[in-house]
């Protein structure tokens, strides 16, 4: 009965801390984001994320988006469940949050919509305050944040149009108007997704008419068709604006983007610097993930090896593409850890961390160079169905190495540097 009674004990204590646990809390670098989760290392990598969403963010706006102190948004890290969105108020201060699943597959589209949509409320509550207008929950369009959400990258906008293209001749002839009244965008309608990001960036070529839609939003009254067409793009009927609308859709069905210095042989030269040399005394070369366990046989000679290939990384990348430049910082943050005898499960965080980021990049770069080849073949193929000087009007006639650093008006007009 005694050893019954120990062993029931002993199995209670195992049970107590997974039952009782604390919720691990993590401020982000700037104060704007909790993020409120079972492990800090996750925890670490969401507030990350969400300041580098922020900053992608306030560059298509132009303009910077202060930290509200008494605002934080809070990102809450559950075991199962959608993605939600809260927004309220609490003794005047408004609270917001995002809830996400740690363990089931979210579209990633709703979350980053997710966190823009709290961000525009944080704006959209700051600016009534300037303006001493009445406190209130804002109310955001959905097409709004959903389009500005789709418009954060280039490879995001690429996308848009690709989505719209394949979609079909029914979608892409969807009035701004129709998209305008979208209002349920569940997960998985990518098509109406990619249309907002469009209708966005249609609205941002217009100097000076996003500024005027968000203006309309801090104030908190409608932005319907009638008042976009008259007071935000500036047309004079909301027939004129579907027209212009369509026109700017056809234009980027042709246009060619700027893709920021990226190639494939680029991030090759990046990659093949990344493997590490060191003596002992005999050179030896290893793979990233291979120095974690070099480490333990040589420490001395790999944390050497591990500094010398940090300003390598630092030279190979510089004046690069900032994406390149990015990924060699991930990769100089792994090897910083292995000069400072950083913490096994740590180390291995971060080279998951940098390997991910480098995939993603291949990955989309890959994408972006079969688009400017398709691009290149459908221009071609369409010079020889035209009659000797014949023009389309649209864009230029251009050979691949001209078209590799050309930049489409239109791009130009709605990504602000």
């Amino acid at each position: 009965m005694l050893k019954l009674q120990c062993l029931a004990a002993s199995l209670l204590f195992l049970w107590l801390p997974s039952a009782f646990s604390v919720p691990v809390v993590t401020m982000s670098a700037s104060g704007r984001y909790r993020v409120v989760g079972a492990d800090t290392l996750e925890n670490t990598d969401y507030t990350r994320w969400a300041e580098d969403m922020t900053l992608q963010f306030e560059r298509f706006l132009g303009i910077p988006i202060p930290p509200e102190r008494r605002s934080v948004i809070e990102i809450l890290l559950e075991e199962s469940g959608p993605v939600s969105v809260s927004c309220s108020r609490n003794e005047g201060v408004l609270k917001r949050g995002l809830t996400l699943s740690r363990t089931g597959t979210v579209d990633y589209d709703l979350i980053q919509e997710g966190l823009i949509r709290l961000l525009l409320a944080g704006m959209v509550d700051r600016r009534r305050r300037e303006a001493e207008l009445p406190s209130v929950i804002p109310e955001i369009p959905r097409w709004l944040s959903v389009g500005l959400a789709r418009n954060l990258d280039k490879g995001q906008v690429a996308m848009n149009r690709k989505i719209v293209e394949v979609a079909g001749a029914e979608l892409g002839a969807t009035p701004a108007s129709v998209v305008m009244g979208w209002e349920q965008l569940p997960e998985g309608w990518h098509s109406r997704q990619a249309l907002c990001g469009l209708l966005v960036a249609w609205i941002n070529s217009v100097p000076e008419a996003l500024d005027r839609v968000l203006e309309r939003v801090v104030r908190q009254e409608p932005v319907s068709p009638e008042w976009l067409a008259l007071a935000g793009v500036q047309a004079e009927s909301v027939a004129g604006l579907e027209i212009q609308w369509k026109e700017w859709r056809q234009r980027q069905g042709r246009a060619i983007q700027d893709f920021g210095g990226l190639s494939l042989d680029l991030i090759d030269q990046v990659k093949a610097e990344l493997p590490m040399e060191f003596n002992t005394p005999e050179p030896v070369c290893v793979q990233p993930r291979e120095v974690i366990a070099a480490r333990r046989k040589w420490p001395v000679a790999v944390a050497n090896g591990a500094a010398l290939k940090i300003e390598r990384l630092q030279v190979v990348t510089m004046g690069k593409a900032p994406e390149l430049v990015a990924i060699a910082n991930l990769y100089g943050r792994f090897y910083e850890g292995v000069v400072y005898g950083t913490w096994t499960p740590i180390l291995k965080w971060r080279l998951s961390r940098a390997e991910s980021a480098l995939e993603q990049l291949e990955t989309l770069t890959r994408s972006r160079e079969a688009y400017l080849d398709e691009v290149e073949r459908d221009m071609s193929e369409k010079r020889l169905e035209q009659k000797p000087g014949a023009s389309d009007g649209l864009v230029p006639e251009l050979e691949k190495s001209a078209i590799e650093s050309y930049i489409d008006e239109a791009e130009k007009r709605y990504h602000k540097p």
